[in-house]
């Protein structure tokens, strides 16, 4: 028979799970409104219908297909009243990491609905392009189709104050170049107050806004009291300053202009890719994105947005889409409460006789030892995984659809590790283990703070709630051994601060980094939160062993198995292939090529070759290993470059005019000048091209997207007696007629430029 405390031990353990499962649910988007819903309110299903003509098929810069998506928004815009103008230009930017300028010919729309007495206008902001291999419902269409019904939905409850801006920008998809002309060159900048800009990384779950301004107290604040579903966190903020991926609202971070950034990150297998359709896309998602952008839009539509900033804040939803905010100069307060509740416990629990002091120190070696363990396990899982399915590295981080199975192993994986030490020597006590655990997050706390300022909270929050309740419980002497039932609730009241705040946050890191970070879940779960459920498991110390690793290993199997069951690609999950054509026209030969490790079956094919070699015969300077093949010779049509003058300057500086035209269509070009420290300027037309020579090959590389087909000027300036230009163009698709048989029906052309794409290079000489 089971005691008493043994039977609180485990009730309190089960309460964790399902409270854990229970902030996974509340962490959740509203359920989508039908198109009969009230006029005044977002309807998905009304958005829907845009969707599915905007996402029908693949339409990036300057494709034809995407000259049909600008048709039709700018129709729709018109259609609700606003004042509509395309921003036709080209705009340059430099990639200080890969040494080259990207230049664009881009088509922004923008819409103006002229308020009554505007202070500043309210900008909503998605972008119409996609990348070549995907329909981008999710990215960006959900953005876009956000904003047409929440500007009808304005419209049919009247005129706003504010102006309402709609700025939907092109080429977001190859370097934020449609954001950046209108930041660079639009004179409405100047009337922007506030910026709420819709995007995805995923194509279902919960819109987070997870970037806002600098000096961003007074925006959270706004943003809390108009989205009904604010869910957010400065710790996303935080980790997104200093990650190199980059969204349009990044244009503005050096502009006055104040804003909110929302996307989503779960169902990440569909992103970039040819599934991410209007039949994959949640209609929650839409809802939840349209609903929040409504909700702001009218809100900020009818305030004063001269002053929009305010001291940073540490903001954070403790659970569901509750949100606390408070200024971030308050974190040293707290952090100092948070060490003045440790030291307050252990002495107090000394007094008690329920806390002995070396044991603390133990609990710190078990704290680093369980860390060590899991994260050694967590990557041995993971590469076995990997070597078990290899055509999981095809995808985005490794993710597969059927990745949520893989979470589940890893959790259990850590759970087991966590079993089997803290199996060990039963007899030390729980609450001096735990409180060791605490004693390490503490000195995290001040790492977090110097660090990541605003989002110290993730730690110190969860440690407060825990000391405040523990100390309670020893003032009223409540332990284990003379009160079970209250000790086990006080635990679980104890835990529910950090569960409700880590289990979100586990999660969220899995769905954003998928089996490429998958370390990153169990050790913080089972190293954060785990070492605070000691006391509960030394409740049930003589099951505790048995039941955490039975669970553990269920938990594994369940993982594993549920993972190898669904594991195949099929027409509804298909896999992902990448592969190039490349033509090289000076020496009339041809290659396939992927710059993939793992060849499936079909690529397999086309070059089974295992002697991966560089790919410069097409690329100068490429010394990166691919799989490669001789293929045979294709008809492809490319863009011709001829002289229209070179002449000599006063300074002994060529100026060397050419002209570009093409016999079929290019989608982007890529031209690679040689002896690159000599050039002194670029133009394409009349606009100057930013040059940036490689430290390596000494080559100036600049990426030309959208090139207009009726041609245009390319002049360089040099100080060389010679130049020579290497040009590739890139034209979407793979040459049909060397294909005895199709793709198969269960396989996808994979995201990004170097995948369903033929490569067309001739080299100049002036």
């Amino acid at each position: 028979m089971l005691n008493t405390r043994t039977k609180a031990g485990m009730i309190a353990f089960l309460a964790c799970i399902a409270f854990a499962w229970l902030t996974l649910q509340l962490f959740s988007p509203p359920k989508s409104l039908p198109a009969s819903a009230n006029t005044l309110s977002f309807s998905a299903e009304r958005a829907m219908e845009h969707l599915k003509i905007i996402a029908k098929e693949p339409h990036s810069v300057g494709t034809p297909a995407n000259e049909e998506v600008i048709k039709y928004l700018v129709k729709e815009l018109e259609i609700l009243g606003l004042d509509v103008q395309i921003q036709d230009t080209l705009v340059s930017r430099v990639n200080e990491q890969r040494k080259s300028t990207r230049v664009s010919r881009v088509k922004n729309i923008i819409g103006v609905l002229k308020g009554t007495n505007s202070s500043k206008g309210v900008m909503l902001m998605a972008h119409h392009d996609s990348q070549p291999n995907t329909p981008g419902a999710a990215d960006d269409g959900s953005g876009v189709v956000a904003i047409l019904e929440s500007v009808r939905a304005i419209k049919a409850e009247g005129t706003l104050q504010n102006d309402l801006i709609v700025l939907i920008t092109d080429n977001e998809e190859s370097g934020l170049l449609g954001a950046k002309a209108f930041v660079d060159y639009h004179p409405l900048l100047k009337d922007v107050g506030v910026l709420i800009n819709l995007e995805a990384r995923g194509n279902r779950g919960t819109s987070v806004s997870f970037e806002m301004n600098d000096e961003n107290g007074w925006i959270v604040r706004e943003f809390k009291r108009s989205a009904p579903y604010p869910f957010a966190n400065s710790m996303a903020y935080e980790i997104y300053k200093i990650m190199p991926n980059d969204t349009d609202f990044s244009m503005f971070r050096e502009t006055p202009v104040a804003g909110v950034n929302s996307a989503t990150v779960e169902g990440f297998v569909h992103y970039h890719s040819m599934t991410d359709t209007p039949e994959n896309i949640s209609h929650d998602l839409v809802q939840n994105h349209g609903a929040n952008m409504l909700g702001m839009a009218r809100h900020f539509g009818n305030i004063d947005l001269k002053n929009t900033k305010a001291e940073d804040a540490v903001f954070f939803n403790p659970i569901g889409s509750s949100l606390i905010i408070y200024p971030a100069k308050y974190n040293l307060a707290f952090i100092l409460l948070m060490i003045a509740l440790f030291v307050a416990t252990v002495i107090l629990g000394i007094r008690r006789n329920q806390v002995v002091l070396p044991q603390m120190f133990i609990g710190i070696g078990y704290f680093l030892v369980i860390l060590a363990i899991s994260g050694i396990g967590s990557f041995l899982l993971q590469q076995g995984i990997l070597a078990m399915h290899p055509h999981y590295t095809l995808f985005y981080a490794n993710n597969f659809y059927n990745v949520e199975f893989y979470f589940f192993a890893f959790l259990g994986l850590a759970g087991f590790f966590y079993a089997v030490i803290f199996g060990f020597q039963p007899e030390l006590n729980g609450l001096s283990l735990s409180l060791g655990g605490v004693l390490m997050l503490a000195m995290m706390t001040f790492g977090l703070m110097l660090g990541l300022p605003t989002g110290s909270y993730v730690i110190y929050y969860p440690l407060i709630g825990y000391l405040i309740v523990q100390l309670v419980l020893l003032v009223l002497d409540i332990n284990a051994e003379n009160k079970p039932v209250p000790y086990a609730i006080g635990q679980f009241l104890a835990l529910a601060p950090a569960i409700g705040l880590w289990s979100q946050t586990i999660y969220l890191l899995f769905e954003t980094f998928g089996l490429t970070q998958a370390i990153v879940a169990p050790v913080i779960l089972f190293c954060f939160l785990g070492i605070l459920m000691i006391p509960i498991l030394r409740m049930i110390s003589l099951w505790k062993k048995r039941i955490l690793n039975t669970f553990g290993v269920l938990t594994i199997l369940y993982g594993l198995v549920g993972g190898a069951m669904t594991a195949d690609y099929t027409k509804e999950k298909p896999l992902q292939t990448h592969l190039m054509y490349g033509v090289d026209k000076d020496h009339n030969n041809a290659v396939w090529a992927t710059n993939k490790r793992y060849k499936n079956d079909w690529v397999g094919t086309l070059i089974p070759s295992d002697n991966p070699r560089p790919f410069n015969e097409i690329y100068p300077g490429w010394d990166w290993q691919i799989w490669r093949a001789v293929a045979p010779l294709s008809q492809v049509q490319s863009s011709n470059m001829s002289i229209v003058s070179d002449t000599l300057t006063i300074d002994n500086q060529r100026i060397i005019e050419l002209d570009v035209q093409f016999d079929d269509f290019v989608n982007s070009m890529e031209f690679f000048l040689e002896k690159g420290s000599g050039i002194t300027d670029i133009r394409i037309n009349d606009f100057e091209v930013i040059p940036k020579a490689t430290k390596k090959d000494d080559l100036v590389y600049v990426n030309f997207y959208a090139p207009p087909m009726e041609g245009f000027k390319f002049t360089i300036q040099t100080k060389n007696d010679t130049q020579s230009v290497r040009i590739v163009d890139r034209i979407i698709g793979l040459p049909t007629d060397l294909f005895k048989e199709p793709m198969p029906d269960n396989m996808i052309h994979g995201p990004g430029t170097r995948s369903n794409v033929t490569l067309a290079k001739k080299s100049y000489a002036f």
